[in-house]
């Protein structure tokens, strides 16, 4: 009983700890002896966590800053597991001779509605701090024109979290 909490995390790095699993470990009310015990390695467990994550929380993570680019509608940053993504800037290339517009969206939500003009460029508005995490990505959708000459840019960096 003494080990029960560090047994549940001694197999997982700390990049892969999710926050919320401490809450499921550490949830003794009133304790005892024994529990006392656990609740000491559970600090410590915490404190490791703390001391390599807190200090950055929520800011740029070095050599982690890159571009994505793609043509026509499709993802354009969909992030795996624990990371989360701050997007930095969003252009829109048109290369055809007509208009297009299209919808930059995350998940279902538009965030712009743009139009490009023929052999031009958009940035997208500035915005407020954009995190993509692992539930909803970022994608561009067009609505009207062709397609296959919408080159969409994003700028992100991954932030501690």
């Amino acid at each position: 009983m003494a080990g029960q909490i560090q047994n549940l995390l001694k197999t997982q790095s700390l990049e892969a700890v999710a926050p919320a699993a401490f809450k499921q470990v550490g949830g003794v009310m009133f304790p005892d002896v024994t529990a006392n015990i656990d609740m000491a390695r559970l600090v410590s467990i915490v404190s490791a966590f703390q001391s390599v994550t807190s200090p950055n929380y929520g800011q740029p993570i070095p050599q982690t800053a890159s571009v994505v680019s793609v043509t026509g509608s499709e993802a354009i940053l969909s992030n795996t597991g624990n990371t989360t993504s701050l997007v930095q800037a969003i252009s829109c290339t048109n290369a055809g001779g007509a208009p297009i517009t299209c919808d930059i969206k995350v998940g279902t939500v538009i965030l712009y509605q743009l139009v490009v003009g023929p052999a031009a460029s958009t940035v997208a508005s500035p915005f407020s701090p954009l995190y993509i995490d692992n539930q909803l990505s970022l994608s561009v959708t067009v609505t009207s024109g062709s397609a296959s000459d919408l080159t969409t840019n994003a700028l992100y960096i991954g932030v501690c979290q």
